[in-house]
C-alpha cells in the first residue's frame, strides 16, 4: 500500500513539478512508514493476548481435570437417624448391614437432612459433605400389616417377610391397602413410599357398574349368590346359629354370553356398595381379578409366587376387616385345566398344584375369601380343583335360557325409548310387548325343525338341528337388539335423503315421506332378520371343536364329526319394509 502511494507521488511531481515539493514528499512518506510501523505493533499485540488468553483457558480446564483427577472418591449413603448421644453424629447405611457414626460438615443444616436422605461420605468416612436429597432408588414389597410401635411388615421374594421403618414420606401408615406395593431399601431398612396397588387389584372404576336387578332370567342364581355371600353379613347370626361355613369356591358354568361376567359385576358392585356403608376406605382390596394374562409367565415360578400373592392379600384383606373377599377367576378352564390334558405345554403341572396349595392355606373354619371361577366346560377343569374345599363347594349352572328367562332378558334390552315403528297408533309399551311376544314365538317355535339354522353330524349317523333357542343367550339378544335397530335407522337415513331430494324419486313412488319419518322405527321385520342374521353367524363359526363351549345342553362325550349350517331361504310374513325406491 505504501509503495503503491508512493509511485502515485513520484507521478504527480513529474507532470508537475513547480505545484509539489520533494522534501514535502519524503517527509510525507517517513509519516506514514511509522503508522504503518504502529499498525503492524497493535496487529502483533492483539495476537499475543488471543494466544495469552487461550492459554490461561487451557490452563484452567486443566486445572479442573488435574483436581476432579486427585480428589478422594466421594462415598454415598443413606441418613438413617442421630446417634443416641446428641445431633452431632449421624448414623449412616452406607450398604450391606454396615452403618457408621460421623460428625455432619458445618455448612449442612440439620433441619434440612431428613431420615432416608441420600448423603456423599468423604473418602475417610470422617465426614458427611453433602446432603444429596431424597433417596428415590430401592426394592418393591407388598405390605401386609402394620406393627405395634409403627413399623411395617413387608413381603417381598416369595414369602420372605421384612420389617422396615416408615420415613416421613409415608405419613398415614393406618391406612396403607393391604397388598399395596412398598419401595424399600434393604440395608437401611427404610420404606420410602407407597407405590401402588398391584395391577391384580380392582379400582372402583375399573368395570361398569351392574346390579342384579339389570340382569334377566338369572334370578335363581342370584338368589344362590345372595344367600351365600351377601345375607351372612346382613343376618351373621341366624347364618352362625346353622353353623353357615362360606365356600371356599363357587363355579359358574355356562355357554359363552350367558351372563357369568355380567353377573359377576353386580356381584363387585353389590360387594363395595356393602364395603362402603361399612366404613371401608379401600373396598378395591376386597375384589381380586385374576385371569390367564396377569397369572402366567414366561419366567419359571413367577406364575406360582403370583398365585401365592394373590391369596396371601385377599387372607390380609379379610383379617384386617373381617369381611368376605372375592377372587374372580375368570376363564377358569385356561388356567386350571385337568392335569396331563395340554399337548404342548406342562403349565398345568405346576399350576395346578400351586393354586390347590393357596386354596389349602384358607381358613377352612371362618373363612371370608371366595373364589368364583367362571368357565364354559367345567368337565374340564382338574378333579383336584372340583372336590369340595375347594371349587366344588358350590356349582351354579348358568344354562342357555327358557322361554320365561328369554322374555326378561328381551324386555331389558327392548326397552320403551327406541324408536319403533307406530303406524297402528300403539303406545311404545304396547309394541315392546308385541315384538317380545313375536321374538320369543319365533325363537321357540311349537317344533323345533321349524326354525333350524344348522344340523349336526354324530358319528353314529344321526343329527340334531341347530336351533335358535339352543343359541339364544344374554349377549345374544343385545346383538340382536342392535342389528335390528341398525336395519331400522338405515330406513330412515335413506327416507330423509328421499325427503330432502337427495335420491330421484319416480313419480309412481311419491309419497309423504314426513309422514313416514314420523311412524317409522323398528319392526317386527326388522326384529325376525336380526334373529336370523345373528344365529346364522353364531353357527357359521361353531366346530366340532367348539360345539360344546357354545351349545351347553350337548352330552360331553358326544362324539360329533361336523357342524352343517343351513342356508336360509325362508321370508318374514312380519316383513314390514316402506315402499320407496
Amino acid at each position: 500500500m505504501l509503495r503503491n502511494e508512493l509511485r502515485m507521488l513520484i507521478d504527480a511531481f513529474l507532470h508537475n513539478p513547480h505545484r509539489l515539493n520533494l522534501s514535502e514528499i519524503i517527509e510525507h512518506m517517513r509519516q506514514r512508514e511509522r503508522i504503518e510501523e504502529h499498525l503492524e505493533f497493535e496487529k502483533y499485540l492483539l495476537i499475543r493476548i488471543k494466544s495469552i488468553d487461550e492459554t490461561e483457558r487451557n490452563l484452567e480446564e486443566l486445572r479442573e481435570i488435574v483436581e476432579k483427577l486427585t480428589t478422594p472418591p466421594y462415598h454415598h449413603g443413606i441418613f438413617t437417624g442421630y446417634a443416641s448421644n446428641g445431633q452431632c453424629r449421624a448414623v449412616v447405611s452406607t450398604g450391606g448391614a454396615h452403618k457408621i457414626e460421623i460428625p455432619l460438615n458445618a455448612e449442612i443444616s440439620t433441619e434440612d437432612l431428613r431420615i432416608g436422605d441420600a448423603v456423599a461420605i468423604n473418602s475417610d468416612s470422617t465426614c458427611i459433605l453433602e446432603n444429596r436429597g431424597a433417596y428415590v432408588w430401592g426394592e418393591l414389597a407388598e405390605f401386609e400389616r402394620r406393627l405395634p410401635d409403627g413399623r411395617l411388615l413387608l413381603v417381598a421374594r416369595g414369602e420372605e417377610r421384612i420389617v422396615v421403618s416408615p420415613t416421613e414420606s409415608i405419613s398415614d401408615t393406618e391406612n396403607i391397602p393391604t397388598g399395596a406395593e412398598i419401595r424399600f431399601d434393604r440395608a437401611s431398612s427404610l420404606a420410602f413410599e407407597v407405590i401402588d396397588c398391584d395391577k391384580n387389584d380392582c379400582d372402583v372404576d375399573d368395570f361398569p357398574s351392574v346390579s342384579f336387578e339389570e340382569i334377566g332370567g338369572l334370578q335363581e342364581q342370584i338368589e344362590q349368590i345372595e344367600d351365600l355371600i351377601f345375607d351372612p353379613m346382613n343376618m351373621p347370626e341366624l347364618y352362625a346359629s346353622y353353623k353357615f361355613r362360606m365356600p371356599v369356591g363357587i363355579v359358574l358354568a355356562g355357554p359363552p354370553g350367558s351372563g357369568k361376567t355380567l353377573l359377576v359385576h353386580a356381584i363387585r358392585g353389590k360387594l363395595f356398595s356393602m364395603l362402603r356403608e361399612r366404613g371401608i376406605e379401600h373396598p378395591g382390596q376386597h375384589y381380586i381379578q385374576m385371569s390367564v394374562g396377569n397369572t402366567l409367565s414366561e419366567y419359571v415360578s413367577i406364575a406360582e409366587r403370583r398365585i401365592a400373592r394373590t391369596f396371601r392379600k385377599a387372607r390380609n384383606a379379610s383379617r384386617s376387616t373381617g369381611l368376605p373377599v372375592i377372587i374372580f377367576l375368570d376363564e377358569a378352564d385356561a388356567l386350571l385345566n385337568t392335569r396331563g390334558s395340554r399337548r404342548s405345554s406342562d403349565v398345568d403341572q405346576t399350576i395346578v398344584p400351586a393354586f390347590l396349595e393357596a386354596i389349602g392355606k384358607l381358613d377352612t373354619k371362618d373363612n371370608k375369601v371366595v373364589v368364583i371361577a367362571a368357565t364354559n366346560l367345567v368337565d374340564s377343569l382338574d378333579s383336584a380343583i372340583q372336590r369340595p374345599g375347594r371349587l366344588g363347594d358350590c356349582q351354579i349352572r348358568m344354562p342357555h335360557p327358557d322361554r320365561t328367562s328369554a322374555e326378561e332378558i328381551l324386555r331389558i334390552y327392548l326397552t320403551t325409548d327406541l324408536p319403533y315403528s307406530r303406524t297402528d297408533g300403539r303406545c311404545p309399551a304396547e309394541i315392546v310387548e308385541n315384538l317380545i311376544e313375536t321374538a320369543i314365538s319365533y325363537i321357540y317355535p311349537a317344533t323345533k325343525e321349524d326354525n333350524s339354522y344348522g344340523t349336526i353330524l354324530f358319528r353314529d349317523g344321526t343329527r340334531r338341528p341347530i336351533t335358535a333357542a339352543a343359541l339364544f343367550t344374554g349377549a345374544v339378544a343385545r346383538q340382536i337388539r342392535d342389528v335390528s335397530a341398525t336395519y331400522a335407522r338405515s330406513r330412515k337415513k335413506r327416507l330423509l335423503k328421499l325427503c330432502d331430494g337427495a335420491i330421484d324419486v319416480p313419480s309412481r313412488f311419491a309419497g309423504d315421506f314426513g309422514s313416514m319419518i314420523e311412524t317409522d322405527g323398528i319392526t317386527s321385520g326388522d326384529l325376525l332378520q336380526a334373529i336370523d342374521e345373528v344365529m346364522t353367524a353364531i353357527v357359521r363359526n361353531l366346530t366340532p371343536q367348539n360345539i360344546q363351549r357354545q351349545i351347553y345342553s350337548l352330552p360331553t362325550d358326544s362324539d360329533i364329526i361336523s357342524v352343517e349350517p343351513l342356508i336360509l331361504e325362508r321370508g318374514h310374513k312380519y316383513l314390514n319394509q316402506p315402499a320407496t325406491a
